[in-house]
């Protein structure tokens, strides 16, 4: 209680001396009229905790003394813990997603990446940070210089617009030719646009194959030989163009319908 504070010392409540009497001389010798300081303050049961104390002169009983407002701040630094471990756990989920995820504000620059996306381009953190999305991710692969005020790719991100491109490009650590997909998400703070929150996924392998499926889909297609496709009852799922001219039917007519070839033997 306050009643158990008088008379006592100020250097068995305040736990560092030195910024005790550091904030004391100010006041008194060093002609400032008010001071703020961050300190350890220990309560009459022992336990400390971090406080922020303003000090100023002022009289109590017709004498000059020093009077400090101490304000708890063990509240601000469990929110400030709380936020560090969910910033962490963000960190954590976006560094194990197969995107590259990365945010920018709303003059373009580039704030924050995850993991894939720095693998993705063979480059570290620090080579993000500083530069602007247009530099890496807009003028990549273009046979012209452009300038992000002609930019149309910049001119819908500043307008706030969700939207998405694709970009060919040679990654700078290997020499790999890779196609991304980039998808511009905006974000608000108070309603007014922020920046936006762009993913990045790489279309190589995906493109690759199907490349090759629609290889193996024109073979059949053009194949002279009927060629049909069912499930485990035996109902038709694909027939080609010589299948149906055999058969003397459209593919329409027969998918769903037991193939008159079908064994279920």
């Amino acid at each position: 209680s306050g009643s158990s504070l008088i008379g006592r010392k100020a250097d068995s409540i305040f736990v560092d001396s030195h910024h005790a009497r550091a904030r004391h001389d100010s006041l008194t010798r060093g002609g400032r009229k008010d001071c703020t300081s961050n300190e350890v303050v220990q309560a009459l049961s022992g336990h400390k905790f971090d406080a922020e104390l303003v000090s100023c002169l002022t009289l109590w009983r017709n004498r000059e003394a020093i009077q400090t407002v101490v304000r708890d701040l063990s509240w601000l630094n469990k929110v400030l813990e709380l936020l560090r471990d969910e910033r962490n756990l963000m960190k954590l989920i976006l560094d194990n997603i197969g995107d590259g995820v990365c945010l920018v504000d709303s003059d373009g620059m580039i704030k924050s990446t995850n993991l894939a996306l720095t693998q993705m381009f063979g480059m570290n953190d620090a080579a993000f940070f500083g530069r602007t999305a247009h530099e890496l991710f807009h003028a990549i692969g273009d046979e012209e210089e452009t300038t992000p005020d002609v930019c149309p790719i910049c001119a819908r991100q500043a307008a706030g617009e969700l939207f998405q491109f694709e970009k060919t490009f040679a990654r700078d650590a290997d020499g790999a030719s890779v196609i991304l997909r980039f998808e511009n998400t905006p974000i608000f703070n108070a309603g007014q646009p922020y920046g936006s929150v762009v993913t990045i996924r790489d279309l190589t392998e995906e493109l690759k194959t199907q490349a090759e499926i629609d290889k193996l889909t024109l073979a059949i297609e053009q194949n002279p030989v009927a060629i049909q496709i069912t499930d485990l009852d035996g109902r038709i799922e694909y027939a080609n163009p010589t299948f149906c001219s055999v058969t003397g039917q459209r593919a329409e007519d027969l998918y769903g319908r037991i193939s008159p070839f079908f064994d279920g033997a």
